[in-house]
């Protein structure tokens, strides 16, 4: 049972991915969603002055226009970690 379980209700297998586990501190994770659906998980470290996205699709591959506005959400955050800029990857 993780910390978000609760009691008749099913958790999504997703969810075990993005809880922080001892030794995460540095480490977000969180869901990349296209509409109300989730599509990817990721991560975010801060590599030097960039913050560096990783996603790992969950299921069909994610588009380009889907990492390109990823990108642009990642954009904003940089700055909220101290960063100048981003750089996206995805996981194989």
């Amino acid at each position: 049972m993780t910390r978000f379980s609760w009691p008749g209700i099913e958790t999504p297998w997703w969810l075990r991915s993005i809880t922080p586990s001892c030794g995460a501190a540095r480490t977000i994770l969180g869901v990349a969603l296209s509409g109300s659906e989730v599509i990817a998980t990721w991560t975010a470290r801060k590599q030097g002055r960039l913050l560096a996205i990783t996603l790992d699709p969950l299921g069909a591959p994610l588009d380009r226009r889907t990492r390109d506005a990823i990108g642009d959400e990642a954009t904003l955050l940089a700055p909220l970690r101290g960063c100048v800029g981003t750089r996206v990857e995805v996981a194989d």
